[in-house]
């Protein structure tokens, strides 16, 4: 029983190996010699993205036996024939004129027999008018001057190929002057700028792009820094004043005589209530951005809402708006108009204070340019 076991397992394996022998005779030639008749294939294979273009690379395998390359695209309707210098370590190969779009290309390695490598596939893209259409540009949350620098505060974008943008404007000496503003910059500060047009454009550079992509020049104008009209000359009216003798004597004109310690106040004896006006004459026509309004040193009863408005004959008037003062001793504000406006007159109609008293009083009230 053992000696038959041992005859048969002695003849299977006789038998197999007589098998094996005759798979080799029949794959002998690719086991021996195909995989040396594949010549070296492109390897780091990446596509450069342009406008309307762009470049195919790859890295030069170690064969020395390549001899040329074949690159297809659009589904192999095109394709391009290219020499390789195997001595060379990258190989470079500019597609220009390219209709915007998606590609996938297909490379192959030949040697001077004619031998191809394995594919090797790339994908990429060509941008175009179309992409650039979509592009947005970074948004200005406030633009505005500090001694004579245009401070612009910058909003965000969610596109990671934003890489910054162009700002573009004359400055104080006539020069053009064009700053790029990285894309990390919240707040950007740039020299010699009293006021006057800027343009604006975000700059876009794609991955492994070989061209950089700009939105449209955006213009705007950017007004200049505030500064308070001279009171020289002003005559200020108002519905009513303190009269009574010393410090207690409180009438309009101290609304303009640039010292936040003296006060306007209504009529006390007999009893004014509100509203309470004062109006001044600047005496001849101003451009105006907006007004200044100050509230008295004091904590007690600071002035809550006003309207304001202006005239240039001091009759008719023209509302501009509500306010709202802010309840703080000595605060002073700047308040801007929607545009700016012409006029000779200013008035101010106190509605309410903070403390519901029935008196006004407040330190200084003016209008500024920019």
């Amino acid at each position: 029983m053992k000696k038959y076991s041992f005859l048969t397992i002695l003849a299977l394996m006789i038998l197999l190996l007589s098998t094996c022998s005759k798979m080799d005779d029949t794959y002998k030639e690719y086991l021996n010699y195909g995989q040396s008749k594949y010549p070296g294939k492109p390897v780091q294979v990446k596509v450069l993205p342009g406008y309307n273009r762009l470049i195919l690379t790859w890295t030069n395998s170690a064969d020395p036996k390549v001899t040329h390359a074949k690159v297809y695209w659009n589904n192999r309707a095109d394709s391009v024939q290219v020499p390789i210098d195997p001595s060379i370590e990258s190989v470079y190969i500019p597609f220009n004129n390219m209709p915007e779009g998606p590609y996938v290309f297909e490379i192959y390695t030949f040697d001077k027999e004619g031998n191809s490598s394995i594919k090797v596939e790339a994908i990429g893209r060509v941008y175009g008018d179309v992409y650039k259409s979509r592009l947005l540009s970074r948004p200005i949350n406030d633009a505005t001057v500090v001694n004579d620098s245009l401070n612009i505060l910058w909003g965000s974008l969610s596109d990671t190929t934003i890489i910054g943008t162009e700002v573009k404007y004359i400055d104080n000496n006539d020069e053009p002057r064009l700053f790029f503003i990285d894309k990390s910059v919240l707040l950007s500060m740039t020299p010699d700028f009293s006021r006057g047009d800027i343009e604006y454009r975000t700059v876009y550079l794609p991955v492994n792009a070989i061209d950089t992509f700009y939105t449209d020049w955006v213009g705007m104008y950017v007004k200049g820094q505030r500064y308070p009209l001279p009171k020289d000359g002003w005559v200020a009216t108002a519905s009513s004043f303190d009269t009574r003798p010393g410090s207690s004597y409180r009438p309009p004109s101290n609304l303009i005589d640039n010292n936040p310690s003296t006060l306007w106040v209504n009529q006390i004896s007999p009893q004014t209530y509100y509203p309470h006006w004062a109006a001044i004459d600047m005496g001849d026509v101003k451009s105006i951005e907006g007004f200044i309004v100050r509230q008295r040193p004091e904590n007690v009863n600071p002035v809550k809402d006003i309207e304001l408005y202006t005239s240039m004959d001091g009759v008719n008037w023209t509302f501009h708006m509500k306010y709202t003062l802010e309840n703080r001793a000595g605060a002073e504000h700047y308040i801007d108009l929607p545009e700016t406006t012409q006029a000779r007159h200013i008035k101010l109609i106190a509605l309410n204070d903070y403390g519901n008293s029935n008196n006004v009083a407040l330190a200084e009230f003016g209008a500024y340019a920019r």
